[in-house]
């Protein structure tokens, strides 16, 4: 844990020197800050510390960027350049901590199902699946949810810890087991991973 700690707070330092702080303000950062930021945000989500994670991200050009601050507006169908790439992977880490940590009411939840539904249509990447999945199982549509997991799991693209958590609320029986089961194999933090069913 004290590594770990030291990780986070050399990343801090130089994800807030003051060249990174021109990110900020919306002017420009280098592509190491910016690379620098997104690996500390990773780490953290990783590790569930979602406050830390919300922490490193700043305002940026698209709207973001604060705690609980989500629009209904789309996501850039066509991103300009590698900082836009950079940014864009920051806002999608966002609406991540504001799905599993943000307490999000009812509408929260709607724009955010939209956003990840938004984001498959420009990149129908694993994880964008798992995240509306997510979003889905908070707007109750369960069923929905469901078959999105199960079609990742069929083709070994499970993206994450949390992917096979959800999937194990959703089952029942050996595959719920086996869900659980590899929910604990893959997450850091094995508290996100609800208990394997005992057989008969």
């Amino acid at each position: 844990m004290r590594t770990l700690a030291a990780v986070f707070g050399a990343l801090l330092i130089t994800s807030l020197s003051p060249r990174a702080e021109a990110c900020i303000n919306a002017v420009e950062v280098t592509r190491h800050e910016a690379l620098a930021r997104i690996f500390a945000v990773d780490a953290a989500m990783h590790l569930e510390q979602y406050w830390f994670a919300n922490l490193m991200i700043p305002v940026g050009k698209y709207g973001n960027v604060g705690f609980l601050a989500i629009t209904d507006e789309p996501p850039p169908r066509e991103l300009r350049d590698e900082s836009d790439l950079f940014e864009m992977r920051l806002v999608d880490a966002q609406r991540v901590i504001e799905m599993r940590w943000g307490e999000p009411d009812e509408a929260d939840v709607i724009r955010l199902e939209r956003y990840f539904g938004w984001r498959l249509e420009s990149d129908a990447s694993p994880r964008f699946t798992a995240w509306r999945a997510e979003a889905l199982v908070l707007l109750g549509s369960t069923d929905a949810a469901r078959e999105l997991l199960r079609g990742l799991e069929s083709r070994d693209l499970m993206p994450e810890a949390h992917a096979y958590a959800t999937l194990a609320t959703l089952t029942t029986g050996a595959e719920q087991r086996r869900a659980a089961q590899t929910c604990r194999v893959r997450a850091l933090v094995k508290t996100i991973c609800p208990p394997a069913p005992t057989t008969i």
